[in-house]
């Protein structure tokens, strides 16, 4: 296996997520404003890095194989999720509380940073943010209409709209045309595609929640989305025969904490407020230990 370097990874998202955090607790921003970034982030910075990434991209088999093994595992384990809940006879609401917590991870904000810190800019960046967009679909796709389906409301066709897909859009375009940019725009979106790793886990450090909240959280919970979940992912995997970068980062994509966006719809649909800003809490700090974790284990393999 190519040389994970874990140890810098884990520094760099720990100082990052201590400096937001940091940033709110002393005043310095204020909670709300943390929005601002994340808002560059999501609709500025990570769009200029999923084109300057994915321009370069070359498709083969083992690229679909991983989106393919990411797909299955999210419908698997949502699969076995409803049926579970039909023999042990859980509420409707139950059941969606898990499917979200074992497949929304903070694949964006969090894994696409940590992925290209630890496995280097080339084909591990442009794998962890296919398997994104996977994580994007199924939340706008899936999540979104769940929610909805509660409430009596529509689905979430706008999503297609989102900036993330339409610059994944022309980004895969712009690499099976073999399209080239003039050099100041090329250089123009690399500058912007630099900040958003960085900007993207200090938003993460200045959301997450006072650590008060991590004594209401569920250890059922939080080993679904970062055991079992990525267990099922591996297993998909070995079984498709992927190699091993491919696999470690379609593993360590399947273990992201959960998605900051998960707090932010359960605040708006009145949807189990306290247990999702719980795991958020505690999969997103205890992640650099976990995530490691999981590195050694494959690297053993």
């Amino acid at each position: 296996m190519e040389t994970v370097n874990s140890l810098d990874a884990t520094l760099y998202v720990l100082l990052s997520l201590l400096l937001g955090y940091s940033l709110i607790y002393t005043n310095l921003l204020r909670r709300g404003e943390e929005n601002v970034i994340f808002k560059y982030v999501m609709y500025v910075g990570m769009p200029a890095l999923a084109f300057t990434s994915l321009s370069k991209v070359q498709l083969d088999m083992g690229f679909l194989r991983a989106s393919l093994s990411y797909a299955l595992s999210m419908a698997l384990i949502s699969l076995s999720i409803f049926l579970l809940s039909k023999v042990l006879g859980w509420g409707r609401e139950r059941a969606y509380l898990l499917i979200l917590i074992a497949n929304f991870g903070n694949t964006g904000f969090f894994g696409i940073p940590f992925v290209s810190l630890a496995f280097g800019q080339g084909k591990p960046l442009q794998l962890s943010i296919f398997l994104w967009v996977l994580t994007f679909l199924f939340a706008s796709f899936v999540c979104i209409p769940m929610l909805e389906s509660l409430r009596g409301g529509s689905s979430a066709i706008r999503a297609l709209r989102n900036p993330l897909l339409i610059s994944v859009a022309f980004g895969l375009s712009a690499s099976i045309l073999k399209l080239s940019l003039p050099q100041p725009i090329s250089l123009f979106l690399d500058s912007l595609a630099s900040t958003a790793s960085p900007l993207a886990l200090i938003s993460i450090g200045a959301s997450i929640p006072g650590l008060s909240s991590i004594r209401k959280s569920k250890i059922s919970l939080f080993l679904l989305k970062t055991f079992i979940s990525p267990t099922l992912s591996m297993i998909i995997g070995l079984i498709l025969h992927l190699e091993i970068i491919e696999l470690s980062v379609l593993v360590i994509m399947s273990a992201m904490p959960v998605a900051i966006f998960l707090g932010v719809f359960s605040n708006e649909y009145e949807f189990y407020k306290e247990e999702v800003v719980a795991q958020i809490a505690l999969t997103s700090i205890l992640a650099p230990i976990y995530l490691n974790l999981w590195l050694y284990l494959l690297s053993a393999l």
